[in-house]
C-alpha cells in the first residue's frame, strides 16, 4: 500500500467450489468491481491508470479453497462504510465467495501471516493402501525435523534452484479421512502447496475435494 494510506479495510472472506479457480489477478479484478459496486470509498493509486489500492497478503494457489483468506483495502479519507457493507457485498459476490467478517482502522494495517493449516481428503482407496502408515513415517520425520529438499523451478529462461522445506512444516494429524498439516512462515518464505502433497506422496488428482487452507495466524503490523 501506498505511504499516503491512513485507513484500512480488512476482509475476512471464504473461496469454495469453481470459484476457487480463480487467479490471483481475477480474484482482485472481481473485489474492486464489488467494492465499488457497493459504493466503498477505495484509495485509487497515482498515474494515468489509476487502480483501487487492494492486495491480497497471502495469495491462494490456483485450485485452492479457502475459508478465511484476508483482503486489505485502502480506503480514501471520506470513506464511511455501512453497518451492512458485508451483506452488501455477499449480494454482489460469485457463488462460493463469502464475506465472513470485516475490520476498519483508521491508519495504515499492515500483516504477516505466521503459521497455515492445510486439509487434505483423499480418495478412500489411498487409506486402504497403507496411507496411515506412509503418514505416520512422515510425521516422525517432521518432529525431527529432518531436512527435506526439494527443487523448485524458477520463471521462464531461469534456472531453479533446491530449496530445504523441511522446517516450514510444524505438524501432521489425521482423522475421518482427512489429513492436517500445519505449516509455519519465515522471512524465507513457506511451504507451496504442491510440495505439501508431495512430501505426503500426493497429488491433486488423489484427492476427492480441492486442498483446503484455514485457520491462519497473522501477526498485524
Amino acid at each position: 500500500m501506498d505511504d499516503t494510506v491512513d485507513k484500512t479495510l480488512m476482509i475476512q472472506f471464504s473461496m469454495e467450489g469453481p470459484v476457487c479457480y480463480l487467479s490471483q489477478r481475477e480474484t482482485l479484478t472481481m473485489w474492486g468491481r464489488c467494492l465499488a459496486r457497493v459504493g466503498v470509498n477505495m484509495s485509487f493509486s497515482q498515474g494515468f491508470n489509476p487502480h483501487p489500492k487492494i492486495s491480497l497478503p497471502l495469495p491462494r494457489s490456483v485450485g485452492v479453497e479457502g475459508d478465511e483468506e484476508l483482503l486489505r483495502v485502502g480506503l480514501s479519507d471520506d470513506a464511511d462504510l455501512a453497518e451492512d457493507v458485508p451483506y452488501q457485498l455477499n449480494q454482489q459476490l460469485p457463488q462460493g465467495c463469502r464475506v465472513r467478517k470485516t475490520e476498519r482502522f483508521d491508519k495504515k494495517i499492515g500483516c504477516q501471516p505466521v503459521s497455515i493449516l492445510y486439509v487434505l481428503s483423499p480418495w478412500p482407496r489411498w487409506w486402504q493402501n497403507g496411507l496411515s502408515q506412509r503418514l505416520a513415517q512422515c510425521r516422525t520425520t517432521i518432529q525431527s525435523t529432518e531436512s527435506y529438499v526439494v527443487f523448485r523451478r524458477g520463471p521462464k529462461h531461469k534456472t531453479g534452484r533446491k530449496v530445504d522445506i523441511g522446517a516450514y512444516f510444524q505438524s501432521l494429524e489425521w482423522s475421518d479421512g482427512k489429513i492436517y498439516v500445519r505449516c509455519r512462515f519465515t522471512p524465507e518464505g513457506t511451504v507451496r502447496t504442491e510440495e505439501v502433497l508431495g512430501r505426503l506422496g500426493l497429488e491433486r488428482g488423489d484427492l476427492v475435494r480441492p486442498v483446503l487452507r484455514t485457520k491462519i495466524e497473522w501477526r498485524m503490523q
